[in-house]
């Protein structure tokens, strides 16, 4: 059976060939004419006399390609929302760093401020000048250290939410490329 169809398969394209090579050419190209009603039913004979096995092979290729072109586009889509979630995770984190670092340096100056008024108010007072002097020093230091403990604090807390969102990123790339090679 296979051999017949094989045969009749190669028949048909003889036809189709011999159908092509008689053509009548146009005076100025290589173009030419051919009854297209006879080549189409040449076409429909061929398709007829292909194997089921290759008809189903060409379905199920076809197929294969409709699935792997929509998978492409849904690890394109997650790519894109992993980048643009990405985006605003990473607008969110510089944002409330930039907040807590402005709420550092602010409650800085209000403790640098009121360290300053202390230190005014012990200098006028003659019997504890000596000892004012020294706690208006201690006050400034301690502002100064809780400042940079803030400071220290945001930027540990910038650069972990960053890694994180790193992690994340890589995670989801190589779920997508894991999910793309599968396919």
């Amino acid at each position: 059976m296979a051999m017949e169809q094989d045969v009749q398969s190669l028949d048909l394209l003889d036809m189709l060939e011999s159908m092509i090579n008689s053509a009548k050419k146009t005076m100025f190209n290589n173009k030419a004419s051919i009854d297209r009603d006879e080549a189409l039913g040449i076409i429909d004979e061929l398709r007829n006399s292909l194997p089921e096995e290759t008809v189903r092979a060409s379905d199920f290729y076809k197929r294969s390609r409709e699935v792997w072109s929509q998978a492409n586009d849904n690890a394109d889509d997650i790519m894109a929302k992993a980048k643009g979630d990405a985006g605003d995770i990473i607008a969110d984190a510089q944002k409330e760093a930039d907040g807590i670092v402005a709420d550092a340096h602010n409650q800085a100056e209000v403790i640098l401020q009121d360290a300053g008024q202390r230190r005014l108010q012990l200098i006028e007072e003659n019997s504890i000048t000596e000892a004012a002097k020294a706690r208006a020093e201690e006050i400034i230091a301690e502002a100064n250290a809780r400042a940079k403990e803030i400071r220290h604090g945001t930027r540990e807390y910038v650069d972990n939410t960053l890694l994180g969102l790193s992690e994340f990123l890589a995670k989801t790339y190589n779920e997508v490329e894991a999910n793309r090679k599968s396919m």
